[in-house]
């Protein structure tokens, strides 16, 4: 290291803040990347994951509304037409969430869930048009005997309903992941510095 005390002063000072300078850009650059990255794991998170839950609980809730006005249409005969109307919203607005799930960022988990899904609920929607069907001919026990336990719309629920919440335990899954890569990502930022 001799050569370094033939440099003059000037040359020294020169050198050794651009070799700091060197390492403040390469430390900033790691940081700039970690930050890139957990900004990515957010979006993921928030885009991919959590709205997706929320839809999908909407589409619950909905299906647990529509439910209820199966039971109503059964038993208010004066109010047929306004549920039968309040029906045909709850299944537009079912398919209306899951059709905003289906435009998120979907492994294959979720695509082989969401084909369950897309069975399950034809299935449903085909009991829920016979039900309406029975109650438009009269025929209340038919229309009764499928919304109770163990009848074809009451199966069909439950099929969609454990299909929903198979796609809410993905994401809930996936997230968890998410939140561990940017635990790790932080972790890894911190040695850093």
């Amino acid at each position: 290291m001799k050569w370094i005390d033939n440099l003059k002063v000037s040359y020294k000072l020169t050198l050794a803040f651009g070799v700091t300078l060197l390492i403040l850009v390469i430390v900033a650059g790691f940081g700039i990347f970690d930050l890139n990255q957990v900004s990515q794991g957010t979006r993921a998170l928030y885009f991919d994951r959590t709205l997706p839950i929320y839809w999908v609980g909407e589409a619950q809730a909905t299906l647990f509304e529509l439910r209820g006005n199966l039971y109503k249409y059964a038993l208010l005969p004066a109010e047929r037409e306004a549920t039968l109307a309040a029906i045909e919203n709850n299944k537009t607005q079912i398919q209306a969430m899951l059709d905003k799930y289906r435009q998120t960022s979907l492994g294959e988990e979720e695509k082989a869930a969401l084909a369950e899904f897309d069975q399950a609920y034809a299935t449903y929607l085909q009991a829920v048009d016979r039900f309406i069907e029975n109650i438009n001919r009269g025929n209340e026990q038919a229309a009764i005997t499928s919304i109770n336990d163990g009848g074809e719309v009451a199966n069909a629920s439950k099929a969609v309903g454990a299909a929903m919440d198979e796609i809410v335990s993905i994401n809930s899954r996936i997230a968890e992941e998410l939140q561990q890569q940017a635990e790790a990502t932080y972790i890894r930022a911190r040695a850093i510095c």
